[in-house]
Formats: C-alpha cells, structure tokens, sequence
C-alpha cells in the first residue's frame, strides 16, 4: 500500500500500539473510566483462576514422586524428572486457567470495550466509509447480545487452539514445536480480538476484514500481535492489556482507513 513504511519499521509502529493506545487512554478521562472496567474484572479473574489452582490444582495432577523414597542413582534421576514434570502440569494448568479468567473477563466487558472503541474512534475522527453500515451503529438491544456472542465465540476458539496444542505436547518431542505455536496462536488470537473492536466502527467487523487489515499492513499487524502477546505474559502489565490494546486498534484501524481513502483535492477557484 502506497504511504506503509518498509517492512522493520512499520513493525516497530506495530509494537508500539498499545502503548500508544494506553497514552489516548490517559488523555481522555472517559476513556480511561471506560478502561478501568475491563482492568478490573480481569484482576479479579486471575485472582479466582489462582485460588481454583492452589485449590484443586494438585486433584487433576498424578502423584507428585518424591526422590527420598527410592534407591539406586537411575531411580532417584528419575524421580526428579517426575517432579519437574509434576511442576510444570501444574505451571500448565495455572496458565489455562488464567487464559479462561481472561476470556471470561474479556466476554463480561465486550459491552464496554464496544463503547471505548467507539469513543476512541470519535476522538480520532474515524468515520464509516460513505453508505456503509457500521456494526457498532446497530441498537443496543441487537448489538450488545451480539458482541457479547462474538466474544465468547472467539474465546473459544483460543481456548480450543491452546487445548489441542496442549493434547500434542504430550507427544514425545512435540512440546519443542507445540509451544512456540501456542505463543504464536495466542498472538494472532489477542490481533483478530483487539483489532475487531475497532472494525466494527468503520464496517460489519468480520473476520475477512481483520485478514484484510493484516494483508495491507502485515509487518505493522505481526508487531502489534508481538507486543500483544508480551504485554500479557508480563505480570501486572497483562491486566492492562485489554483497553490498551483495544485503544491502539483504534489508532491502527483509523491510520489504515486514512491511508486507504485519501482526503477529497481541493476546488481550485
């Protein structure tokens, strides 16, 4: 597309939208009351994904062996492999369980993150294109049990990838394969989600038009889902991710749209 920058800068642009996204946030007071919603239920969803794990973890895990019980040097090396294997089903399962508090988090405050997507991109000045129908210009009575089905649609598909990844990495030596795939699943995932709430603005946000954002813009989409992902696997910073996500869509979306249909020349008198 004619204005793109090459392909290493642009994903620089790309990595740096959430962060962009969390100052549009910080500089409109109701877009960051909107935000503290989503920040809040997620906080609240990993605390309960936690607790469920500390619970009942160790119920859903074999016997944890213990290399004080055995005898011989092949015995005991192997007992520590149980329970590092032991440890790591259940660093596996505190991570699925906090992805399905985040989805949960992320289905309950689809409503919200429509209403900041939509402040967001009036702030930004980012209309429909001319005799187009925008999804979030539906009534709320339609849009919102809808939204709220398209969320936890795509909540399931995440988890359903993450699952059938996991399944595969018992295989033996699959899990040198299966995990890298299940960082770059997760990517793509929280790329299609994000980027969705500021589709719905400009047209009827499908997954056609989230394919046609990343192929106009792949280098930027690839830096954005980078970033995306990052920002999640760091403690803290993860909670924050969702309206600083959903707000840099806005400014990728807007900045694609502008690029997309140029201003209208001037009348010459």
């Amino acid at each position: 597309m004619a204005g793109t920058r090459p392909g290493p800068f642009d994903f620089l642009s790309g990595f740096w939208l959430p962060l962009r996204g969390f100052g549009l946030l910080t500089r409109h007071g109701a877009l960051f009351a909107l935000a503290i919603v989503p920040v809040v239920l997620t906080v609240l969803a990993t605390i309960g994904a936690g607790a469920v794990v500390l619970s009942f973890g160790d119920t859903l895990l074999w016997a944890r062996p213990d290399p004080a019980a055995v005898t011989g040097a092949m015995a005991t090396v192997w007992a520590w492999l149980g329970v590092v294997a032991w440890w790591l089903g259940r660093l596996t399962l505190a991570t699925l369980a906090m992805l399905l508090g985040m989805v949960l988090a992320r289905v309950v405050s689809a409503p919200v993150m429509d209403v900041l997507a939509q402040k967001a991109m009036q702030y930004l000045q980012v209309k429909p294109p001319e005799g187009v129908r925008a999804f979030g210009d539906l009534p709320l009575a339609q849009s919102i049990p809808q939204s709220l089905l398209r969320a936890a649609t795509r909540g399931l598909v995440l988890l359903a990838g993450v699952a059938l990844l996991f399944g595969l990495s018992f295989i033996p030596g699959a899990a040198v394969v299966t995990t890298p795939l299940g960082a770059a699943w997760t990517a793509l995932w929280l790329f299609a989600d994000t980027t969705l709430y500021a589709l719905q603005w400009v047209g009827d946000a499908r997954m056609r038009d989230v394919r046609r954002l990343f192929d106009e813009r792949p280098w930027a989409s690839l830096g954005f889902a980078t970033a995306a992902a990052l920002m999640l696997a760091i403690p803290f910073v993860g909670f924050f991710l969702t309206p600083a996500a959903v707000a840099g869509a806005c400014l990728f979306v807007g900045d694609s749209e502008r690029q997309r249909t140029p201003p209208p020349m001037p009348v010459l008198a």
